[in-house]
């Protein structure tokens, strides 16, 4: 977030940038990834060095690494090394450490080959190994994993990867596939252990749900009507009426928007919902109300260390609720479980999708204002044009900061484009995924959420740009 008081001293100030307490740390990972690398350094579960090879393909030798960090954290022992090392290719400690608690084995007798690059197969095996090793048993959540071509393969090492689904440590391919025999990259892995960790917390606090007990519901109330996934679009309109309009989302999938009392939308797919979101406050689900605050009562399987959400996991739907930094609910996000399983994001993004996410950002911003009682944010053709541009040059230039490549702020980005304003800011943001991921992005940062619900400010502009996947959001906001 940066903030200027007073245009005619904007050169002379400087302003600070609020990260989540990661400014020393530096990695090369993809922008999405970016989060995942500084919470798993944070917990001291990778090494600095693994921060510069985040797109590496990731080692037998340094997947090792990882989950021995694990174990150590989890159980605070220091694990056991053999008296003498079983391999002749390798003397590196984590690797003995790894082979003595049972959660690698060697290639052939007498060998590791610790530079090998790691299978996904062999990924479900040893988190599955680290966790049971940790004191978790695995068993209660394995799951039959719905994947094509794991049919024909060990079946010990299916045995894994169902226990590895089933926990939600692991996803397929959009064409159902889950590739067993392909290599990651070290970016993936730490993804992968972070689920881990997070599914260690939740059975160590009791929350996890065994995947036999588990009951998800799919149906979610909205101003005392109930929704459910699964439903055809002309049943949703003889619910709620027709939409406020349709949008055409990063899935190239269709989206009705209610922008009525309560800010909803429902995202289709072979003209059967398959989402669900709202920012408002109007919704129940689960017994969580929107608008309160999570508490150790709440109904959640685990809350995510890095987009910081309560996550709830069923047999048919997945949810993810919102939270702000004092753990406020802020929304409902409901996806059928094969849904939210696809990677079936566009890669390469219209000016009609474009368009779709800022203007429903804007109205999620606004819900958010207008419940905690603030005046609503208006467009601003300058600002619009000014956070667009700051967005399209970063994906260009492959940056993410505050200050222009040609060294302008943004305050002086703004005046370049005739914007007048007594105090002024801009909040940036970049992540993988959707408008909803743009959202809690916004929540998670005290920083970034106190400059949008800033009741000062009248006037904003929105612009985002993508690289593939990945999103970058610029919001400038100003008070005329």
């Amino acid at each position: 977030m940066k903030r200027l008081v007073g245009v005619a001293v904007t050169a002379l100030l400087s302003v600070s940038v609020c990260f989540t307490a990661f400014g020393a740390v530096s990695t090369n990972a993809s922008p999405w990834a970016v989060p995942y690398m500084e919470q798993a350094y944070s917990l001291q579960l990778i090494s600095a060095p693994l921060l510069q090879q985040a797109q590496d393909t990731i080692t037998r030798v340094e997947f090792s690494e990882i989950a021995v960090a694990f174990y150590e954290k989890t159980t605070g022992t220091t694990a056991p090394v053999p008296k003498d090392n079983p391999f002749s290719d390798c003397d590196d400690l984590a690797a003995q450490k790894a082979y003595a608690l049972g959660i690698i084995a060697g290639t052939e007798p007498g060998k590791f080959a610790p530079e090998n690059p790691l299978t996904r197969e062999q990924m479900a095996i040893m988190l599955v190994r680290t966790l049971e090793k940790s004191g978790v048993d695995m068993s209660p959540y394995a799951k039959k994993n719905p994947f094509t071509d794991t049919k024909n393969i060990n079946a010990v090492t299916v045995s894994y990867i169902d226990k590895a689904y089933g926990a939600g440590l692991i996803s397929g391919y959009q064409n159902g596939t889950f590739e067993p025999k392909k290599s990651l990259k070290v970016q993936e892995a730490v993804t992968a252990f972070l689920s881990a960790y997070t599914f260690y917390e939740s059975v160590q606090n009791g929350t996890a749900v065994p995947q036999g007990d588990a009951v998800m519901a799919k149906t979610v109330t909205i101003n005392g009507k109930e929704l459910t996934l699964g439903q055809t679009a002309e049943e949703i309109v003889a619910t709620f009426g027709e939409p406020t309009r349709i949008d055409e989302t990063v899935f190239g999938l269709d989206r009705y928007i209610y922008a009525g009392d309560s800010y909803f939308w429902i995202t289709f797919e072979n003209d059967v919902a398959v989402e669900f979101f709202t920012p408002s406050n109007g919704f129940q689900y689960q017994g969580i109300q929107g608008g309160t605050v999570l508490n150790d009562t709440s109904r959640v399987d685990s809350i995510s260390n890095v987009d910081h959400s309560a996550i709830l996991n069923g047999e048919y739907a997945s949810a993810r609720i919102p939270l702000d930094y004092e753990n406020q609910i802020c929304g409902l996000l409901l996806q059928t479980k094969e849904f939210a399983a696809k990677d079936a994001l566009t890669g390469s993004l219209s000016g009609t999708q474009k368009n779709s996410i800022e203007k429903e950002l804007l109205e999620i911003i606004n819900v958010q204002r207008k419940e905690a009682g603030l005046a609503v944010l208006t467009e601003n053709t300058g600002l619009d044009q000014t956070a667009a541009a700051h967005s399209e040059e970063m994906v260009k230039e492959k940056y993410f900061d505050y200050k222009s490549k040609d060294g302008k702020t943004p305050f002086q980005r703004m005046m370049d484009n005739k914007v007048q304003f007594h105090t002024a800011a801009e909040v940036i943001a970049t992540t993988r995924g959707d408008v909803v991921q743009l959202y809690t992005e916004l929540l998670r940062t005290p920083a970034k959420h106190n400059s949008i619900m800033d009741s000062t400010m009248t006037q904003v502009g929105i612009g985002v740009s993508n690289d593939g996947k990945t999103l970058y959001l610029t919001i400038d906001l100003c008070n005329a």
